[in-house]
C-alpha cells in the first residue's frame, strides 16, 4: 500500500544520497593518503641528501655497527614510524644481509623494480617482527655515482589518516587492488590487528561497499563500507516515523470526517427549519 511506497521511496533515497555523499569523501580521502605518500616519498629524498656522508661510509663499510646505528638513531628523528634502512647499488642490489629479518625478499624485490623503472607503488610487506611498507629514493654518492636508499615505515601514519577521516557507521579499508579484496590497513590498524581468519573482505562486506577508488602511486584502493546493521537501523528509523506519519495523519483525517459530519447535520437542520 502507501506505506510500502513511502517506505521503498526513502530507502531509495538514503541509499542514493549516501552512493553520492560518499563517493565525493572516498576521493578527498584518497588525496589526502595519495598526499602522504608524495610527502613521504620527498622526505626520504631529503634525507638521504642531508644524509649523504653517513650514507657513503656505510656503503664502503657495510659491517659497521656502529655507522649503522647512528643512521638508524638519524632515521629515527627524523621519522617517528620508521622501521629499517637497506643502500643498494643502482640494480638494487644490497650492500649487506639484512640478518635480523626486517628486510625480506620483498623488499629486494620492490627495490630492483625501482631500480629498473624509476618508481615503486607503495605495498604492505607481511613481516613476522612489524607489517611495513617501504619507500625508496635515488642519491648521488661522492663519486656521482648513483646509489639507492630504502627506508621501511610502520602503517601508523596510515591508520591514524583513517582513523581521523572515518565518517561514523562506515568503516575503511585499503585493499590491495588485485581483484582479491585482501585488506592491507583499516582504521584499527594493519590487517594483523583485525580479528578473523581470512583478510579477504567477505561477500557481506563486499555488499555493503559504497563506493572504491585507486590511491595513485601505490597498489592500494581505498573502499569506503556500511558498518554491520547501518542499512538495518535506518530501515527502523524510516518505519518507525512512517508510523508516526500515519497515526497523525489518522487522527487529522478522523478528526475532518467528524467535523464535516457535524456541518452536515448541521446544514440539514437548518433546512429542516
Amino acid at each position: 500500500g502507501s506505506r510500502g511506497w513511502v517506505y521503498q521511496l526513502g530507502l531509495g533515497a538514503v541509499h542514493r544520497y549516501h552512493r553520492n555523499f560518499h563517493a565525493g569523501t572516498t576521493a578527498e580521502i584518497v588525496s589526502q593518503l595519495t598526499y602522504v605518500r608524495r610527502e613521504r616519498q620527498r622526505q626520504v629524498v631529503l634525507f638521504a641528501e642531508d644524509h649523504r656522508p653517513f650514507l657513503e661510509r656505510l656503503v664502503h663499510d657495510p659491517e659497521n655497527v656502529r655507522l649503522h646505528e647512528e643512521v638508524g638513531r638519524q632515521l629515527r628523528r627524523s621519522f617517528p614510524d620508521y622501521f629499517a634502512f637497506l643502500l643498494t647499488n643502482p640494480r638494487g642490489e644490497p650492500y649487506w644481509v639484512d640478518f635480523d629479518g626486517y628486510v625480506g625478499d620483498i623488499c629486494v624485490e620492490d627495490i630492483q623494480t625501482f631500480a629498473e623503472r624509476g618508481y615503486n607503488h607503495a605495498r604492505i610487506h607481511p613481516n613476522p617482527v612489524e607489517y611495513h611498507y617501504d619507500v625508496m629514493a635515488h642519491w648521488q654518492a661522492g663519486t656521482g655515482r648513483s646509489r639507492i636508499l630504502m627506508v621501511s615505515f610502520k602503517p601508523d601514519e596510515l591508520v591514524q589518516k583513517l582513523r581521523a577521516v572515518r565518517i561514523p557507521g562506515h568503516d575503511l579499508y585499503m585493499l590491495l587492488a588485485d581483484n582479491t579484496n585482501l585488506i592491507e590497513v583499516t582504521a584499527q590498524g594493519p590487517r594483523t590487528v583485525l580479528d578473523r581468519d581470512d583478510y579477504r573482505m567477505t561477500a557481506a562486506e563486499v555488499g555493503r561497499t559504497v563506493h572504491r577508488q585507486i590511491i595513485e602511486g601505490t597498489r592500494w584502493e581505498l573502499a569506503d563500507l556500511y558498518e554491520p546493521g547501518f542499512v538495518s537501523a535506518y530501515r527502523r528509523e524510516l518505519q518507525a516515523d512512517i508510523g508516526v506519519f500515519l497515526i497523525v495523519f489518522l487522527a487529522v483525517a478522523a478528526v475532518s470526517i467528524l467535523l464535516i459530519r457535524r456541518e452536515e447535520q448541521a446544514r440539514r437542520r437548518a433546512e429542516e427549519a
